[in-house]
């Protein structure tokens, strides 16, 4: 099971690199606009 979950992790993360660097730079982008008030 640990060898199928980090294959399926790993297709993941390729399926989810998009909206995780999306979710990265929003959160960035809070904290440059809280910080910058």
């Amino acid at each position: 099971r640990e060898s199928e979950g980090t294959g399926k992790g790993k297709k993941q993360q390729k399926r989810g690199g998009l909206n995780t660097n999306m979710l990265m730079a929003t959160r960035k982008d809070k904290r440059t606009i809280n910080s910058g008030t």
